[in-house]
């Protein structure tokens, strides 16, 4: 039988939900990224710091926004980083909840953004 904790079943239906699709990304997640990690060898790690230093920090640092994810929190990545690098940089382009397209700066080239999601992930895994 399935353990499934008290605070689960004793929630909303969508609330559950949610909490099953996080439970499946983080059993799923070693066995998808090969228990180390999504390959980051593509992007400019150097130049990603630069980037998350000066725009991205604003919000992805710990207690400054509280639905961005913080850079070195696992837990809070782990399903993030299971949805795929393809995932994360299409939210990072367009937005997405209450993160604005390239997090507001618009003079960002998609490569820095790349970079600067690459650079946040892997201080977070």
């Amino acid at each position: 039988m399935l353990f499934i904790p008290k605070m689960i079943y004793q929630t909303q239906p969508l609330t559950i939900f949610i909490h099953i699709r996080r439970l499946i990304a983080l059993l799923t997640f070693p066995f998808i990224m090969g228990c180390g990690g999504p390959d980051l060898s593509a992007f400019d790690l150097a130049k990603g710091k630069q980037v998350y230093n000066n725009t991205c920090i604003a919000c992805h640092l710990k207690g400054m926004s509280s639905v961005a994810p913080k850079v070195g929190n696992e837990s809070d990545w782990t399903a993030r980083i299971a949805q795929g690098m393809d995932t994360l940089l299409s939210h990072s382009f367009n937005g997405f909840n209450e993160m604005p397209p390239k997090g507001g700066n618009a003079d960002l080239s998609d490569e820095e953004v790349k970079n600067a999601v690459a650079f946040m992930v892997s201080k977070s895994y």
